[in-house]
């Protein structure tokens, strides 16, 4: 598996609650958290489709060059539930 991503928003009350609960789960260093309004964020949300947050994103370096895809409906669930 790739690095796990997550596009967030300043202004996304749900992106908050979503951080705060990997903090308590020791797991939020798991992630790179990109803001989706910066340029990074985005050019990910417009090459994936993006048009919600927050939102997971898993990025894997391949032969042909870096590719990213969202995460599935399970990883997400997993991301939640802190596995």
């Amino acid at each position: 598996m790739g690095e796990k991503i997550l596009l967030v928003s300043p202004d996304c009350p749900g992106c908050e609650q979503l951080r705060q609960h990997l903090v308590r789960l020791g797991l939020v260093d798991k992630y790179r958290v990109i803001d989706a309004s910066s340029s990074e964020g985005k050019r990910i949300a417009d090459d994936l489709g993006i048009t919600q947050v927050p939102n997971c994103i898993v990025a894997e370096q391949t032969q042909e060059g870096l590719k990213a895809r969202a995460c599935t409906e399970q990883e997400f669930l997993e991301l939640i539930e802190g596995k």
